[in-house]
């Protein structure tokens, strides 16, 4: 599988709009599964919610990659964004 297979422009938001990690969630889970319906993109939301409890995906140096999983989508969706003012992620590092 290569990044072209899960990732294409129309999955590509710069900026990003939200100013909030809640905000960018939702903007980053909205682009990766608009097109499955509101119930699929809450549900991918929960899941990704959950997994940014047990220890955020902020990996350091201002990147990070949020996830989950879901029953609800059976292949792989992503999407990218980059904000123009830095989000506070609780990155590890701070950054």
């Amino acid at each position: 599988m290569q990044l072209a297979d899960v990732l294409d422009a129309r999955r590509v938001k710069v900026p990003l709009s939200g100013r909030t990690k809640e905000e960018v969630l939702r903007e980053l889970v909205e682009l990766a599964a608009g097109e499955h319906g509101p119930a699929v993109v809450g549900a991918i939301l929960a899941s990704v919610r959950q997994r940014e409890q047990l220890l955020s995906t902020g990996i350091g140096s201002g990147v990070a990659i949020p996830h989950g999983t879901t029953p609800h989508v059976d292949q792989l969706v992503m999407a990218a964004g980059i904000a123009d003012t830095p989000i506070d992620f609780d990155a590890l590092d701070g950054k």
